[in-house]
């Protein structure tokens, strides 16, 4: 199953990157009290993560 979802997962993992990198930080500052958009994506991004090794169970 590793193999077959890596691919996937680096496509993904590149393209966020790709996305911060590119991110002009004067359009993307708010001056507002809710959580960054990016912020959320990181959120839900870690959180996704941390779920697929909780369902592995190896630990790393």
């Amino acid at each position: 199953v590793k193999l077959s979802l890596w691919p996937r997962f680096k496509m993904v993992f590149d393209l966020h990157l790709n996305s911060l990198r590119n991110a002009n930080v004067k359009t993307l500052w708010e001056d507002d009290i809710h959580p960054h958009y990016v912020m959320r994506r990181y959120a839900e991004f870690t959180a996704s993560l941390i779920q697929l090794n909780v369902d592995y169970g190896d630990g790393k």
